[in-house]
């Protein structure tokens, strides 16, 4: 029932919900939540982010933000294993320029 709800929620929710619910089912290898979190933090980005990281608060933001989905997927996806790993470098991928200018 809470991951149905959470699933139907992520479309709707804030950077700061998305970072709970990735940490509230952290390790349930649930592939379709993590995706559609992932493919959410994609399509949404300007609408999650809309400071990008022009403020202290946003480069924050972001980097706890892909910090919790990258370290609450699960790991284990046994053959699929790749699949992980995949999925958080696309993610990573389409936020490079950001990360870029948060280090910076």
């Amino acid at each position: 029932m809470l991951i149905k709800r959470a699933y139907d929620e992520v479309d709707r929710c804030s950077a700061l919900e998305l970072s709970y619910i990735m940490q509230g089912f952290r390790q349930k290898a649930n592939k379709g939540l993590v995706e559609k979190v992932r493919l959410n933090l994609i399509a949404r980005r300007r609408d999650l982010f809309p400071n990008g990281v022009e403020t202290e608060d946003g480069r924050e933001m972001l980097i706890n933000t892909l910090f919790a989905f990258a370290s609450n997927r699960p790991k284990n996806h046994g053959v699929y294993r790749r699949y992980a790993q995949e999925a958080v470098e696309e993610l990573i991928a389409n936020y490079e320029h950001d990360l870029c200018e948060a280090g910076e």
